[in-house]
């Protein structure tokens, strides 16, 4: 019983010994990707925007809409710049209660990115007395936040499944992703 046990532990030590470069790969990825995803509402908090006007493109601000509909935002203030046809209204807007839940520094997080999988990666290199490695990974964004779903936030947040590449470098404390 115990040649078997003693067995078993080396097997599993031989294993890890050569799952050891990938293992500390795969975390550094998993620390670098899995990530909540979040959309920049403003340079800081409230924020004021342009929201009519001669030259405001009502497509480029109906997020806004999106976010007070869903009780994210509030418009907490209006002024109007200039007058006659240049008149600019001008909007701030604040994160509310609810949005307060979902905040993140200027941004409202609508999901999370998760590692599917390590596709490959280099066998490390040594560059200027570093071990660096080039490696492939499919990530996926998931949006949890239904309002992240409107076609008006199309190319403002991430969705679906990509491949990335990334870099790595071996340092004292395991990789890290540059």
């Amino acid at each position: 019983m115990k040649k078997q046990t003693l067995a078993a532990a080396v097997i599993a030590c031989l294993m890890l010994a050569g799952c050891g470069e990938e293992g500390g790969i795969k975390k550094a990825l998993q620390e670098e990707f899995e990530q909540p995803l979040c959309m920049e509402v403003g340079r800081k908090i409230p924020f004021t925007v342009a929201i009519s006007g001669p030259y405001v493109n009502k497509q480029q601000v109906a997020w806004l809409d999106v976010l007070v509909k869903e009780k994210l935002l509030e418009q907490v203030d209006t002024k109007t710049r200039g007058s006659g046809f240049l008149a600019v209204v001008e909007g701030t807007f604040d994160v509310t209660s609810k949005g307060k839940k979902i905040q993140k520094d200027n941004e409202l997080c609508y999901g999370k990115t998760k590692m599917l999988e390590l596709v490959e990666y280099t066998e490390p290199q040594d560059k200027g007395g570093m071990k660096i490695v080039q490696a492939e990974v499919r990530i996926k964004h998931d949006i949890t936040e239904k309002w992240a779903n409107d076609p008006v936030f199309k190319n403002r947040v991430e969705s679906g499944e990509e491949t990335v590449s990334a870099f790595l470098t071996k340092t004292n404390k395991g990789w890290r992703v540059e």
